[in-house]
């Protein structure tokens, strides 16, 4: 009987490890599980706040002409052209440039054929971008229309005092906020034609000229900058275009932009 009694007294004890054995294992397992589901939160939430933060950084930045002209050449099929590939100079003891090199002389080169033009009190129209004139002070009241210094301007020769610039239609699209048509209207008024009478299309021949790079080349590479500036804001990214006399600013889906005094001195990139 005592053998029954001790054998009984045993099991009772081995069951009893067995069962708390088992517990300790379900709530170790338990808790693993728990970890493991923590781990997975942390880590989807790692996620989150990293796409959140590149979508932040990707919202705040801001795109410049350098970037613009990388984007043109990396993607040859959306902007082709001769401007791609590293072309023969017009004058034979020039050595080829770079594609990158290449696209930023012909940049320079047109902000400063404009810039000359606008000196000499001409305008300037842009195809699919807008149009740099000038008109009276009264015509226009906004802060950003900023005055030339009298350097810049020949006031006497010209009854002129402030340059203005209007974007092209073409964006109206992709914009917030367009510039109202009737003070359109109003600047463009018979008066205002009269007294601006030198309007013209920008020109590849002077340029390509400066850049010892042929018309058709110089053709490309502008059109296709403008291109790849209209595509980068109508996917609503930030972007400064930079001229040197003026900043262009396509930022939150709107555009502002600021002329600056003593062009010449100033930096494009």
């Amino acid at each position: 009987m005592e053998k029954e009694r001790v054998i009984s007294q045993e099991k009772k004890v081995k069951i009893k490890t067995e069962t708390s054995n088992s517990k300790n294992k379900k709530s170790n397992q338990y808790q693993n599980l728990k970890k493991k589901k923590n781990k997975k939160i942390t880590k989807k939430k790692r996620q989150k706040l990293i796409e959140n933060k590149e979508k932040n950084e990707n919202e705040n930045e801001i795109l410049t002409m350098k970037d613009v002209i990388n984007i043109v050449l990396q993607n040859d099929l959306t902007y082709p052209g001769l401007h791609q590939g590293s072309c023969e100079r017009t004058r034979i003891s020039l050595p080829l440039l770079q594609e990158s090199s290449q696209l930023i002389l012909i940049w320079k080169q047109f902000c400063f054929y404009i810039e000359k033009k606008l000196t000499e009190g001409i305008s300037v129209n842009v195809k699919n971008f807008g149009t740099f004139f000038f008109t009276n002070i009264n015509d226009i009241k906004t802060k950003t229309n900023f005055l030339f210094t009298n350097s810049f301007i020949d006031n006497s020769k010209f009854n002129i005092k402030k340059l203005t610039f209007q974007l092209s239609s073409n964006y109206r699209k992709i914009l917030k906020h367009f510039p109202d048509e009737k003070k359109k209207r109003k600047i463009l008024q018979p008066i205002w034609i009269m007294e601006n009478r030198n309007l013209i299309d920008w020109n590849a021949f002077p340029i390509s000229k400066a850049c010892f790079l042929k018309e058709d080349v110089i053709k490309d590479g502008i059109d296709n900058i403008f291109k790849a500036i209209y595509d980068i804001v109508e996917a609503k990214k930030n972007l400064i275009v930079q001229t040197g006399f003026c900043n262009i600013q396509f930022l939150n889906g709107e555009m502002k932009y600021t002329f600056e005094e003593n062009t010449l001195l100033n930096n494009i990139f």
